[in-house]
């Protein structure tokens, strides 16, 4: 008599690329060499490299049938980099202070189903231009027009700044440096941070400001 053993499988430590969406390109040359960390990288970016980018990524959406609203989101932050620890001055409890904006690492972008492709859309473009690497989790088939714009990111993002993740697959997690952003219609909202404004209305930098984390040196007198 055999007796079948059934192996159950590992935990996934995060979750994979949806198998239903198109695959994404393991270089982008423009950008990174071929045995560089594409991440750190682009973390890294200056804003001129930023700006190219999503200047080929509309491009690439305007090709598509499907892709002119995700093309004018990508457009619209093209202006509004800043260099890598470009500072400002505020006054935050009556104490002057210099703050500097970082990526806070990896946005993990969770859409409620009544959420519009636009507003999904903004926030992946807002998230990528305050450098963080962004995973954008779906629950159901997407719209036509975030199709497009996975493909795009996919054609010219290099493996590992932007992924597609899927219910189907198993939830996991990144890691310690992993922001979950749940949107709404009209909000979102990340783990650590309250709730701001989004939409047609948003200012660009504003919503930039809140995919990043400021560090605040008082100044000295």
């Amino acid at each position: 008599m055999t007796t079948a053993t059934h192996l159950r499988p590992t935990r996934e430590t995060r979750l994979r690329k949806a198998s239903f969406l198109p695959h994404p390109a393991d270089t982008f040359p423009a950008l990174f060499a071929l045995d560089e960390n594409a991440e750190e990288l682009w973390r890294h970016s200056s804003a001129s490299h930023l700006a190219a980018t999503f200047c080929r990524v509309a491009e690439l959406l305007h090709t598509n049938p499907d892709g002119e609203m995700a093309a004018g989101q990508f457009q619209s932050f093209v202006h509004s980099f800043t260099e890598v620890g470009d500072s400002s001055t505020a006054v935050i409890l009556g104490q002057q202070v210099v703050s500097t904006p970082r990526p806070i690492g990896t946005a993990l972008i969770v859409s409620a189903p009544s959420c519009d492709p636009q507003t999904v859309a903004e926030n992946v473009a807002a998230a990528l231009a305050a450098r963080n690497c962004v995973e954008l989790a779906l629950f159901e088939q997407p719209h036509p027009s975030l199709i497009a714009m996975i493909a795009a990111l996919h054609g010219v993002l290099p493996n590992g700044v932007f992924t597609v993740l899927s219910e189907q697959t198993g939830w996991g997690g990144r890691g310690p440096e992993t922001a979950i952003v749940i949107l709404t219609p009209e909000n979102a909202f990340m783990n650590d941070r309250p709730w701001v404004r989004s939409g047609a209305t948003s200012n660009r930098r504003a919503l930039m400001s809140f995919y990043s984390r400021l560090e605040n040196e008082p100044v000295e007198v």
